[in-house]
Protein backbone atom coordinates (compact mmCIF):
# COMPACT_ATOMS: atom_id res chain seq x y z
CA UNK A 1 0.00 0.00 0.00
CA UNK A 2 2.95 2.47 0.77
CA UNK A 3 3.85 1.71 -2.80
CA UNK A 4 0.35 2.67 -4.05
CA UNK A 5 -0.01 5.91 -2.14
CA UNK A 6 2.29 8.63 -3.81
CA UNK A 7 0.25 7.45 -7.15
CA UNK A 8 -2.78 8.11 -5.96
CA UNK A 9 -2.28 10.76 -3.25
CA UNK A 10 -2.96 13.83 -5.98
CA UNK A 11 -6.45 11.78 -7.79
CA UNK A 12 -8.04 10.01 -4.24
CA UNK A 13 -6.94 11.35 -1.23
CA UNK A 14 -9.19 14.48 -0.39
CA UNK A 15 -7.20 17.28 1.85
CA UNK A 16 -9.12 16.89 4.46
CA UNK A 17 -7.91 17.06 8.35
CA UNK A 18 -8.70 13.47 9.53
CA UNK A 19 -8.39 10.34 6.98
CA UNK A 20 -8.59 6.71 7.80
CA UNK A 21 -6.22 4.59 5.81
CA UNK A 22 -7.53 0.50 5.86
CA UNK A 23 -4.42 -0.72 4.54
CA UNK A 24 -4.17 -4.39 2.77
CA UNK A 25 -1.57 -6.75 3.59
CA UNK A 26 1.52 -7.17 1.39
CA UNK A 27 -0.06 -10.57 0.60
CA UNK A 28 -3.31 -9.00 -0.55
CA UNK A 29 -1.76 -7.01 -3.47
CA UNK A 30 0.73 -10.08 -3.95
CA UNK A 31 -2.41 -12.61 -4.82
CA UNK A 32 -4.83 -9.75 -5.97
CA UNK A 33 -2.30 -7.65 -7.94
CA UNK A 34 -2.55 -3.69 -7.93
CA UNK A 35 -6.29 -3.54 -7.63
CA UNK A 36 -8.38 -0.63 -9.77
CA UNK A 37 -9.22 2.83 -8.01
CA UNK A 38 -12.43 2.23 -7.21
CA UNK A 39 -11.59 -0.46 -4.73
CA UNK A 40 -8.85 1.67 -3.52
CA UNK A 41 -11.38 4.17 -2.86
CA UNK A 42 -13.37 1.74 -0.18
CA UNK A 43 -10.00 1.67 2.07
CA UNK A 44 -10.11 5.42 2.52
CA UNK A 45 -12.66 6.98 4.94
CA UNK A 46 -12.48 10.92 5.54
CA UNK A 47 -12.65 10.63 8.83
CA UNK A 48 -10.47 9.37 11.76
CA UNK A 49 -11.08 6.06 13.35
CA UNK A 50 -8.73 5.00 15.94
CA UNK A 51 -9.09 1.55 16.43
CA UNK A 52 -11.10 1.78 20.43
CA UNK A 53 -13.51 3.98 18.90
CA UNK A 54 -14.13 1.30 15.90
CA UNK A 55 -13.94 -1.55 18.10
CA UNK A 56 -16.87 0.57 20.26
CA UNK A 57 -19.74 0.84 17.35
CA UNK A 58 -22.59 -1.13 17.06
CA UNK A 59 -23.07 -3.80 14.66
CA UNK A 60 -23.83 -2.75 11.29
CA UNK A 61 -22.83 1.00 11.99
CA UNK A 62 -21.65 2.93 8.87
CA UNK A 63 -18.11 4.10 7.87
CA UNK A 64 -17.74 6.40 5.53
CA UNK A 65 -15.53 5.63 2.91
CA UNK A 66 -14.13 8.16 -0.47
CA UNK A 67 -15.98 5.67 -3.04
CA UNK A 68 -19.02 7.81 -4.29
CA UNK A 69 -22.65 6.70 -2.42
CA UNK A 70 -20.98 3.78 -0.50
CA UNK A 71 -19.71 3.60 3.16
CA UNK A 72 -18.28 0.16 4.67
CA UNK A 73 -20.48 -1.51 7.48
CA UNK A 74 -19.13 -2.85 11.23
CA UNK A 75 -19.72 -6.54 10.51
CA UNK A 76 -18.06 -7.86 13.98
CA UNK A 77 -17.28 -5.99 16.97
CA UNK A 78 -15.17 -6.40 20.02
CA UNK A 79 -11.71 -7.56 20.06
CA UNK A 80 -12.15 -8.43 16.31
CA UNK A 81 -13.84 -5.89 14.73
CA UNK A 82 -14.05 -6.49 10.91
CA UNK A 83 -15.98 -4.14 7.86
CA UNK A 84 -17.81 -5.76 4.94
CA UNK A 85 -16.13 -9.35 6.30
CA UNK A 86 -13.11 -8.49 6.39
CA UNK A 87 -10.92 -8.39 10.04
CA UNK A 88 -9.07 -5.50 11.38
CA UNK A 89 -5.33 -6.20 12.89
CA UNK A 90 -5.23 -5.80 16.17
CA UNK A 91 -2.98 -2.61 16.22
CA UNK A 92 -2.67 0.15 14.26
CA UNK A 93 0.24 0.76 11.79
CA UNK A 94 0.03 4.72 12.45
CA UNK A 95 -1.93 6.88 14.79
CA UNK A 96 -1.42 10.17 15.30
CA UNK A 97 -4.92 11.48 15.95
CA UNK A 98 -5.67 12.80 12.99
CA UNK A 99 -4.19 10.04 9.88
CA UNK A 100 -5.19 6.35 11.36
CA UNK A 101 -3.79 3.86 9.37
CA UNK A 102 -5.00 0.07 9.84
CA UNK A 103 -4.38 -3.19 8.25
CA UNK A 104 -7.06 -5.21 6.93
CA UNK A 105 -6.35 -8.97 6.05
CA UNK A 106 -7.67 -8.27 2.09
CA UNK A 107 -9.26 -6.03 -0.13
CA UNK A 108 -12.46 -4.99 0.58
CA UNK A 109 -15.34 -5.68 -2.04
CA UNK A 110 -17.21 -3.36 -3.68
CA UNK A 111 -19.89 -6.39 -4.24
CA UNK A 112 -20.72 -6.37 -0.61
CA UNK A 113 -23.93 -4.42 -1.19
CA UNK A 114 -24.70 -1.19 -1.60
CA UNK A 115 -24.76 1.55 0.99
CA UNK A 116 -28.29 0.72 2.31
CA UNK A 117 -27.94 -3.21 1.83
CA UNK A 118 -24.99 -3.70 3.69
CA UNK A 119 -27.03 -5.13 6.94
CA UNK A 120 -27.69 -8.15 5.29
CA UNK A 121 -24.45 -10.02 5.96
CA UNK A 122 -24.48 -8.64 9.37
CA UNK A 123 -26.61 -12.20 10.68
CA UNK A 124 -23.73 -14.35 9.40
CA UNK A 125 -21.33 -11.87 11.67
CA UNK A 126 -23.63 -12.55 14.78
CA UNK A 127 -23.59 -15.73 14.20
CA UNK A 128 -19.52 -16.09 14.21
CA UNK A 129 -19.31 -14.06 17.07
CA UNK A 130 -21.69 -15.97 19.37
CA UNK A 131 -19.95 -19.41 18.15
CA UNK A 132 -16.45 -17.91 19.15
CA UNK A 133 -18.21 -16.88 22.92
CA UNK A 134 -19.25 -20.49 23.26
CA UNK A 135 -16.34 -21.94 22.45
CA UNK A 136 -17.42 -23.47 18.68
Amino acid sequence: MSLTLPLVSNSLIPHTPSLTIFSPSDTAFTQSGQPPLSILRLHFSPLSFPLNSLESLSLGAKIPSLFPNYSLTITSTGDDVSLNGVKIKDSPVYDDGSLVILGVDRFFDTGFGSSDQNLGCSAKAIITRLMRLVGF
